[in-house]
């Protein structure tokens, strides 16, 4: 299980939410050094989390590059002399490939619960309905979005699939999608208010949720037997 007993993984793991929250309160210039590395340092800090808990393997190697991945993607996304949306989607697409990779590690053996069906329907609809929606708005940007918005999906789907922690990691997917979807509308069809805020505030608390659900159903006795 899951231990905060040593001072080493509680401070990484305090100093990264921190981070995730100084980012939105300290008074720091945006596009600023400070900046940068307050919206960064969260995912780095986890990634470092994530290493010193994982067992050694692939997991530990996937999940710590899926970590580092969206470290990348938060710095070219907190990048004001120029546009980086692109650099920092394709960071974020590479991090959920490796969340792909990591929880189809960990399948369910069918059949699929009921619940989870439910959720496999949830999942597609909204990918298809966000294509949908912003196909229109999205200009010469309309591959690049439609293979990430499938990507994001497909990763929920393995989470949905996944027998690792549901509560902790289905959350923290569903979550991410969420995230995304308030990214792109804000970005291609309307503003949000306070956009900023309820953006960065589920995408980090989904990067914590499936951070700490992989490594409670890695370090757990009874997760162990499925890794591959």
């Amino acid at each position: 299980m899951l231990s905060l007993s040593s001072y080493k993984n509680a401070a990484l793991l305090v100093t990264a939410v921190i981070f995730a929250v100084a980012y939105q309160v300290a008074p720091v210039i945006e596009g600023s050094i400070a900046f940068i590395v307050l919206k960064a340092g969260g995912c780095f800090l986890l990634a470092l989390f994530a290493y010193s808990n994982l067992p050694s393997g692939k997991a530990q190697k996937l999940m710590t590059a899926a970590l580092l991945a969206s470290c990348l993607g938060d710095i070219f996304l907190a990048i004001r002399t120029s546009d980086y949306f692109i650099q920092g989607l394709g960071s974020f697409l590479v991090a959920h490939l490796l969340y792909i990779a990591v929880f189809t590690r960990y399948r369910l053996p069918p059949p699929l619960p009921k619940s989870r069906q439910m959720l496999v329907g949830a999942t597609v609809f909204i990918g298809l309905g966000m294509i949908g929606i912003l196909w229109a708005h999205l200009g010469n940007l309309k591959a690049p979005v439609s293979i990430y918005v499938t990507v994001i999906a497909l990763m929920t789907l393995s989470a949905i699939y996944s027998h690792l922690p549901a509560k902790l990691l289905v959350s923290g997917a569903f979550i991410f999608m969420i995230s995304d979807a308030m990214i792109a509308i804000n970005k291609f069809l309307m503003p949000i208010p306070m956009a900023g805020t309820y953006i960065w505030v589920t995408y980090f608390t989904a990067q914590l949720l499936i951070t700490l659900a992989v490594i409670k159903g890695t370090t757990d006795r009874s997760f162990l037997h499925s890794e591959k």
